[in-house]
């Protein structure tokens, strides 16, 4: 889950600076499932630039969410939208290590199928 600081400045240009700081660490983290969450929508500045933060991640196709943390406004949506993308990402690999295992399985009898 990415949370960004939606008073900030630029706070497009920093969901972006994590993204390329996981990427230098880790090039495997980048392609994780994960949730982007603009918070501070309480205050006016991070309301202003709910629209073009948005924007410039949906061209990316990216649905962002937004939330006032103080205020708990969009919280419960964010719980859900992550608790799907986990639900999803297990069933994924459920899936993933079926089919690794029955190979294996497959070989390890001497009969490719």
């Amino acid at each position: 889950m990415h949370v960004v600081d939606g008073s900030s400045q630029q706070p497009e240009y920093e969901f972006e600076a994590v993204r390329l700081e996981l990427e230098l660490f880790s090039p495997s983290l980048v392609d994780k499932p994960y949730v982007v969450v603009f918070n501070k929508m309480d205050l006016p500045e991070a309301s202003e630039r709910w629209s073009t933060f948005r924007e410039k991640l949906q061209s990316e196709g990216i649905e962002p969410f937004c939330i006032s943390a103080i205020n708990r406004q969009g919280t419960q949506d964010v719980i859900h939208a992550a608790y799907k993308l986990l639900q999803k990402e297990r069933q994924r690999m459920k899936e993933t290590e079926g089919a690794y295992l029955s190979s294996q399985f497959s070989y390890s009898c001497g009969q490719p199928q």
